[in-house]
């Protein structure tokens, strides 16, 4: 959602394809941050993980932080079988 450490992942699109430019790139941002509240109305989760995200709306945190918080979280509740804990 930002173009100023390049415009893709991959790299530039070859022509007749066109590449975003740093308008384009504020619209995405924009649109994207608006959904927020929405996504968590709808009962989503969402963290926003990228270090180098443009994005404001969504909470962050380190991908190594998420995976083992998430890990926890799994092992706390444990597995529920047919309403059982295994």
């Amino acid at each position: 959602m930002r173009i100023d450490l390049g415009t893709h992942w991959h790299g530039d699109h070859a022509k007749p394809l066109r590449n975003p430019h740093q308008a384009t790139a504020a619209i995405w941002i924009e649109c994207t941050d608006r959904q927020a509240s929405r996504l968590v109305d709808a009962g989503a989760s969402v963290t926003n993980c990228s270090p180098v995200s443009a994005l404001s709306a969504y909470p962050k945190m380190g991908l190594e932080q998420w995976l083992l918080a998430q890990t926890w979280h799994a092992n706390r509740i444990g597995k529920v079988t047919n309403g059982k804990k295994n």
